[in-house]
């Protein structure tokens, strides 16, 4: 998509000034593509235009439609975001885990602190140098997705305890 297509749909909602239906989010952000996603949401969100009941299925569009949501987002405004959404289970809400996670990653060690784990070890190690695991607490926690590869929990690194080798 154009740069210029986008922001005709931004100005268009913005314009209009009414809170989204998940229907015309999803449209929304059907339109502006995947990888800009997150920019619509931090603009929609800004202007007060996702209301609560849309805003869990908003932040889990945005978070998995890029290929890396982090280079899209700061992780500090993907944090915010998440917190403002509330806890989610692939986007709808649902109760955050009572109890620590164990979850593990697959990087280098200057990304062991990313925001996405999975509890899947043999995932985590696959193709990867250093696995690394820690057990989140509940907290730190901050939506999770599943899927038939194992899926993933987005957490809040700066609130995770200890990350060793697994």
């Amino acid at each position: 998509m154009s740069a210029g297509l986008y922001e005709i749909t931004v100005n268009a909602l913005l314009d209009r000034g009414v809170a989204l239906s998940r229907a015309e989010w999803e449209t929304a952000a059907a339109r502006v593509g995947h990888e800009r996603a997150p920019a619509l949401l931090v603009e929609l969100t800004e202007a007060d235009l996702l209301p609560a009941e849309v805003l869990p299925r908003a932040v889990a569009d945005a978070w998995t439609g890029p290929r890396r949501p982090t280079h899209r987002l700061d992780p500090e405004q993907w944090v915010e975001l998440f917190g403002a959404a509330g806890y989610a289970v692939d986007g709808e809400p649902a109760p955050r885990p009572g109890a620590p996670v164990r979850l593990y990653r697959g990087d280098v060690d200057e990304h062991r602190a990313g925001m996405t784990w999975t509890e899947d070890r043999e995932r985590a190690t696959a193709g990867c140098a250093t696995a690394w695991t820690t057990l989140a607490a509940p907290e730190a926690l901050l939506a999770r997705f599943t899927a038939a590869d194992g899926g993933e929990y987005v957490v809040d690194p700066t609130v995770l305890g200890g990350i060793a080798v697994a």
